[in-house]
């Protein structure tokens, strides 16, 4: 019943997370393109990596040049890479982190959960609810 929309923001590599979101039924992407020559990838990629702070940008930029009103954006990161991301979001969540996220988490008052948890889970969907 929740009126929100998942945008995957990835690093990798498009062939990759268009097919994971293919398969979480999320429509909308953000990630590495590849480069092509020929209708054949080329080895290269595609413009920048979307990565660390080039992820904030490529967000940005898909919030200010979307039909669609972003005004509330709830992140959910699970990299310390993501941590620019995080810091731009008024709501976030880091999900499964590795150890020296999860203490940036725990420094900066973030969530952190464990999606392999019923605990977590539904906390994850009330933080969404609430919203």
């Amino acid at each position: 019943d929740a009126s929100f929309e998942i945008v995957l923001l990835s690093s990798a590599v498009e062939p990759i997370v268009k097919s994971i979101a293919r398969d979480l039924q999320v429509e909308k992407y953000i990630c590495t393109k590849l480069g092509q020559l020929d209708d054949k990838l080329d080895g290269n990629t595609n413009g920048a990596q979307v990565y660390k702070d080039e992820k904030l940008n490529k967000i940005l930029s898909f919030i200010n040049e979307s039909q669609d009103n972003y005004d509330q954006v709830l992140v959910v990161a699970d990299h310390y890479s993501d941590i620019p991301l995080l810091k731009w979001a008024k709501k976030s969540i880091v999900a499964n982190p590795q150890p020296d996220m999860r203490k940036w988490a725990t420094q900066n008052n973030v969530p952190v959960i464990y999606l392999d948890t019923d605990e977590s889970i539904q906390y994850f969907e009330s933080y969404i609810m609430s919203q």
